[in-house]
């Protein structure tokens, strides 16, 4: 699964190391070890530490038998899915879990039920929206197609529009928010995801003047400095206190940025 999302800005994953109870779980609360049992694994993913004991209240990490926990969050922030590595179909569960996340990053659900609609339903399906959305439309002026199969033309249109609004305006948001990587990578995506679906602007045109920004090159080369360290942290026997003066010093190069406030704050998570 790691590898499937391998570099899909949709999808993140994080190992969080607890670190307290060392006496009780030492390899638990030891995420130099799990750093190590990563490289070993040759998984790329941030170790993180949590200090507060509430996790156990939480997450109930910390169990008699020292069994890792894993959380699916969804982009708000809301848990999808918990369980304990180990337990039948747990691999199955999480995968099925982000499977349908990620399938309704880029746009609303929807079950297209008119007959009349049959080649719509199949481009939404395979996510083909823009050929939904020319499909939705000429099947909402047919007079063979029932009132009520052209009203669900007209609702998935407008459904249509409204996520490819609100994926340009999380690309615009990813990008005020320091997050110039994952700002392209979605402009990029909607630019294909949503191909023929009317928009605002064009995606491939803000594409090309985004990637030729002098601050979005500052944005970039800032985020590259923050990717190094962040890979630093998962290597074995890594000082976080260390790579916290690090941060810092990265932050002031990049004094200005948007990244240089997300770097600050990652440096203030390491003390």
């Amino acid at each position: 699964m790691l590898e499937k999302y391998k570099g899909d800005a949709r999808v993140r994953v994080v190992a969080v190391a607890t670190a307290f109870e060392k006496d009780k779980y030492p390899f638990m609360s030891d995420e130099g070890k799990i750093r190590e049992m990563l490289k070993q694994k040759k998984y790329e993913f941030a170790v993180m530490r949590d200090r507060d004991e509430k996790s156990v209240r939480m997450f109930g990490v910390g169990n008699s038998y020292g069994t890792p926990m894993t959380v699916v969050l969804d982009r708000e922030g809301v848990v999808r899915w918990h369980g304990f590595n180990g337990q039948a179909e747990t691999a199955k569960a999480i995968e099925d879990t982000v499977a349908k996340l990620v399938a309704a990053y880029d746009a609303p659900a929807m079950e297209i039920k008119d007959k009349g609609l049959a080649a719509c339903a199949k481009a939404y399906a395979a996510g083909d929206f823009g050929k939904a959305y020319t499909e939705a439309k000429a099947a909402s002026g047919k007079v063979s197609v029932s009132a009520d199969g052209r009203a669900e033309a007209m609702a998935v249109m407008k459904a249509l529009e409204e996520a490819s609004a609100k994926a340009m305006a999380e690309a615009q948001a990813k990008r005020d928010g320091g997050h110039p990587a994952d700002a392209l990578a979605r402009l990029e995506r909607m630019g294909k995801t949503y191909k023929g679906v009317p928009k605002t602007q064009d995606p491939a045109d803000l594409l090309k003047k985004w990637k030729a920004d002098d601050e979005m090159k500052k944005e970039q080369k800032a985020e590259e400095g923050l990717n190094a360290i962040l890979a630093a942290l998962g290597a074995p026997n890594a000082d976080p206190a260390v790579l916290a003066k690090d941060l810092d010093k990265l932050a002031e190069t990049h004094r200005g940025t948007k990244v240089a406030e997300r770097i600050k704050s990652l440096s203030a998570l390491l003390r």
